[in-house]
């Protein structure tokens, strides 16, 4: 009798997996198995403390959910605040990662999360560029700060 080849996938039941998001705990819900492992992988090397939990039964599945999305503005449409005298207005990633780091905040660092989500954006995946303008921006946001502070206290 020759053995009947299973997928892994499919001796595994469904599973969630939390992990810290922002402050917080955050689950994801998956089907597949395989897509749980390598989900589970990214945030263990990026640090999120996942772990992996058996879902509740007959609950609908719990999704990480984020309160702000960015949208790209339409190019046709005007820029909310006029650019100055030489100075091209441009959405690229370093408005992106401005816009991201006012939402939120300069605190928590540069994550893994906001480097896919400005790609996602921009719809390209350039990993390497986007954590260093993220990283400018966040040099130049802090720098700004901590300048206002300066002022205050004179």
């Amino acid at each position: 009798m020759a053995k009947k080849e299973t997928a892994i996938a499919e001796c595994l039941p469904p599973v969630d997996v939390e992990y810290d998001l922002r402050g917080k705990r955050a689950r994801k819900h998956f089907e597949d198995a395989t897509k749980a492992k390598r989900f589970y992988a990214a945030k263990d090397k990026a640090g999120k403390n996942p772990t992996v939990v058996k879902p509740e039964p007959d609950a609908e599945p719990k999704t990480e959910t984020v309160t702000e999305t960015l949208k790209p503005v339409s190019r046709d449409q005007e820029p909310a605040t006029p650019a100055p005298a030489g100075v091209r207005p441009n959405q690229g990633r370093l408005y992106w990662a401005g816009r991201l780091l006012a939402r939120d905040g300069i605190k928590p660092g540069i994550t893994a999360e906001q480097v896919a989500e400005i790609d996602e954006l921009l719809g390209t995946s350039r990993p390497i560029q986007t954590r260093f303008d993220l990283s400018a921006a966040w040099h130049v946001l802090h720098g700004y700060l901590e300048g206002l502070a300066e002022v205050a206290e004179a």
